[in-house]
């Protein structure tokens, strides 16, 4: 498995809100609060800098930036 589809991962099971039909989407909050949480993925919270907290992104999006 690629390490940034890993990454996705482990941030779309930290967060229990995610239905299976939003299977392959999580929020720029989500994102945040693992890197948060996790200091050693600190340089996500480079990605949400003046995007909303609620805003969608899919695995393809989150796999453009890295």
């Amino acid at each position: 498995m690629h390490f940034t589809t890993k990454v996705f991962s482990l941030i779309r099971q930290e967060n229990k809100m995610v239905s299976v039909n939003d299977a392959w989407l999580i929020t720029y909050g989500d994102i945040a609060s693992f890197a948060q949480k996790y200091p050693q993925y600190k340089d996500l919270e480079s990605i949400c800098t003046n995007v909303p907290e609620h805003k969608c992104i899919s695995l393809e999006e989150f796999l453009s930036f890295s």
